[in-house]
């Protein structure tokens, strides 16, 4: 039996972009959840919880402002994107997630009034944002469950995000580059 897709147009890995601020559409939304490791590699007491977020491009915006859809004669409308990460497990991870969020979903995470009206707005929606971690069916790990609402408030959202390639130093392995999202903005 032969695929019915041509291997040659599947994509490996997800491509890294230049630096630049791009529009991305939110297109999924999954928990991951592992034990973290001290410095001698073992692991600890401590569950990270990370929600993640699957971009796609609508465009990049030029220096007036304008968006387009082809970087460098490229189309880059609707090419995937490195995830976006919030991290939950902490409380400094929370804040800096919750800033996030808020761009997403249209808020200025610096504006107190607008945090007030999203805060209303989580209240009133009764959204279960949620995050569970559960043991892996095969013992070996966890699963972060996410509520619906994750899904419900994010997926089809539109945000602005400044994006630049990161070098990612992890000793012990090869240095990689990995899409660093420097700001989310919302794109009102």
């Amino acid at each position: 039996m032969e695929p019915d897709f041509d291997w040659g147009d599947v994509q490996a890995s997800t491509p890294i972009y230049k630096k630049g601020e791009y529009e991305l559409t939110i297109t999924k939304v999954r928990g991951s959840a592992w034990r973290k490791k001290d410095k001698a590699g073992n692991p600890t007491d401590v569950i990270t919880k990370v929600v993640k977020l699957r971009p796609r491009i609508v465009g990049v915006y030029d220096s007036s402002g304008k968006l387009h859809s082809e970087q460098e004669g490229k189309d880059i409308k609707d090419s995937a994107c490195e995830e976006i990460n919030f991290w939950i497990h902490s409380e400094g991870g929370r804040m800096m997630s919750k800033r996030q969020m808020m761009s997403v979903c249209g808020y200025n995470p610096f504006d107190e009034a607008d945090e007030k009206k999203f805060n209303e707005f989580l209240k009133t929606s009764k959204l279960d944002l949620t995050a569970k971690v559960t043991e892996s069916e095969s013992g070996d790990g966890f699963v972060l469950v996410l509520g619906d609402g994750w899904e419900k408030l994010l997926v089809g959202k539109n945000v602005r995000a400044n994006m630049e390639p990161e070098i990612q130093k992890i000793e012990g392995r090869d240095d990689t580059t990995r899409q660093n999202y420097t700001r989310l903005s919302s794109v009102n």
